[in-house]
């Protein structure tokens, strides 16, 4: 805990626990796991597309609907502006991504949690790199 924030990875028990043992403190997800969890929803829509695109014989507009919304999402993530996530999730939602939408989903349920993760310069992804060596 630094400065009256907690920072956490985005499992609902630790943001319960939080709020529970420390109702005071700002809760911050990590960037390690937003970045994490964004790739594990864009892998999985890809492997989507491709069986998609091979039933159909499909072109490439869902990839690159896709690639541009990783690209902006890594633009909010790099020059943290958190502010911009609500627009990218509106912007995710109008295309055909379901799993793109489904983590839109998750990111809005911890939403102050994610909007601070997403703004402020700190960060616990250098040690959370690390405990996941041990783990």
């Amino acid at each position: 805990m630094r400065d009256g924030h907690r920072w956490r990875d985005r499992a609902g028990s630790y943001a319960d626990g939080v709020r529970t043992g420390a109702p005071n403190v700002v809760q911050v997800a990590d960037r390690f796991h937003l970045w994490q969890n964004l790739g594990t929803a864009v892998e999985a829509q890809r492997h989507g597309i491709r069986e998609i695109a091979r039933e159909l014989h499909m072109g490439g507009n869902t990839v690159q609907a896709l690639h541009a919304h990783v690209r902006g999402f890594a633009g909010i993530f790099q020059t943290r502006s958190g502010h911009h996530l609500k627009d990218w999730i509106t912007a995710t939602r109008s295309e055909d991504l379901p799993r793109l939408h489904a983590s839109a989903t998750g990111l809005e349920k911890d939403w102050d949690a994610v909007v601070q993760g997403l703004t402020t310069r700190w960060n616990s992804g250098p040690v959370e790199g690390r405990v996941n060596h041990i783990k």
